[in-house]
């Protein structure tokens, strides 16, 4: 039986709107614009990491889902400096 809940997006939905919850009913003071200039861009990077990570899965044509049978070790690209990237 496979768990319904271990897909990288959903867990990512779901700590999003916790986040956007905690920020909506617990603010804890605000880091101004150069805070939010920050955060756009490490949501950038890493979305961009994970981008670049399913390219290379995509290249040596293996599964990017994490509980299909890989077909391949990736160890070039991003994954030469992270086991996982996209995690």
């Amino acid at each position: 039986m496979k768990p319904t809940l271990d897909l990288p997006p959903l867990w990512l939905v779901l700590f999003a709107g916790l986040l956007w919850a905690q920020a909506e009913w617990l603010p804890i003071g605000g880091f101004g614009v150069v805070g939010r200039m920050i955060g756009i861009r490490l949501i950038v990077v890493g979305l961009s990491l994970a981008a670049v990570a399913i390219v290379w899965m995509t290249r040596a044509r293996t599964t990017v889902i994490p509980h299909e049978i890989p077909q391949a070790l990736v160890t070039t690209g991003p994954f030469a400096l992270s086991r996982n990237p996209i995690y």
